[in-house]
């Protein structure tokens, strides 16, 4: 169950993630070229995917959260399920293409390190979801899912950066160019 201090939060999510679903589809359709023409096309699928999935579904929690009476824990499950298949799917096709382009697989490349951390999101779900399953009264378990919908919004707005093809602006990249190593990589 929801207490009513939570309202607030997933009403917020609910809006924010939707606005940013809406700009998603208009970045996708800009970088429509690069996702069925390009040598690193399945890079870039994956990309345009991960981030609408890391999107939808904050929003789709923060919805169903703000049903009354509901309980935002069998949702969170159903999210981590989906999001985890989701991961392992998008995983295979970066192992895949890369043996069919006679590459070495980077397992820890930025784009798979992503998805990890999405991996990571979807767990959290499925974990505190139970929780919140079990223990009703949990606000600790409610909490632990808010966090991880935040991280997933924030993966979803970071692929769709990369989607468009922006330099990388997070925290590694604003280290390389504190210590003078700025980014000589071309935008994506």
């Amino acid at each position: 169950m929801v207490t009513a201090g939570y309202h607030d939060f997933f009403l917020a999510v609910a809006s924010a993630a939707g606005a940013l679903v809406g700009l998603l589809f208009v970045a996708i359709s800009v970088s429509a070229d690069r996702l069925w023409s390009s040598g690193e096309r399945v890079q870039h699928q994956v990309r345009a995917s991960s981030a609408l999935t890391a999107t939808l579904t904050p929003l789709i929690i923060a919805l169903t959260a703000l049903i009354p009476q509901t309980n935002v824990g069998w949702i969170a499950i159903v999210v981590g399920v989906l999001g985890t298949l989701f991961t392992a799917g998008a995983v295979r096709r970066f192992l895949a293409d890369a043996r069919a382009h006679d590459r070495k697989p980077r397992l820890w490349s930025r784009s798979v390190g992503i998805l990890w951390g999405f991996f990571g999101v979807m767990l959290t779900y499925l974990v505190a979801g139970s929780i919140a399953l079990a223990k009703p009264a949990s606000g600790g378990a409610v909490t632990t899912i808010t966090v991880a919908m935040i991280v997933s919004l924030s993966i979803g707005v970071d692929r769709a950066w990369e989607l468009v093809g922006a330099p990388r602006s997070g925290l590694a990249a604003s280290l390389h160019n504190l210590v003078g190593r700025a980014q000589t990589e071309e935008p994506r």
